[in-house]
């Protein structure tokens, strides 16, 4: 495995994380009461590294659509 592997599979787990994370809290909350920060730390990742892979509730809220 290569370095871009290494970073493609790295991204993948990330950003699998926060929608596991993001479909619980919005189960549970719903979406309009879950934020960013809330992801985040269900997560278990700073908010800055949530944004690495979503740069909006918006687009992370679309990705969890079509997952």
């Amino acid at each position: 495995m290569n370095e871009t592997d290494k970073v493609g599979t790295t991204d993948s787990r990330r950003a699998a994380r926060i929608l596991d994370a993001a479909a619980k809290l919005y189960m549970t909350y719903g979406a309009k009461r879950t934020s960013m920060n809330d992801i985040a730390t269900e997560a278990g990742m700073a908010k800055g590294t949530l944004y690495l892979s979503f740069k909006s509730k918006d687009e992370l809220f679309h990705a969890l659509i079509q997952s």
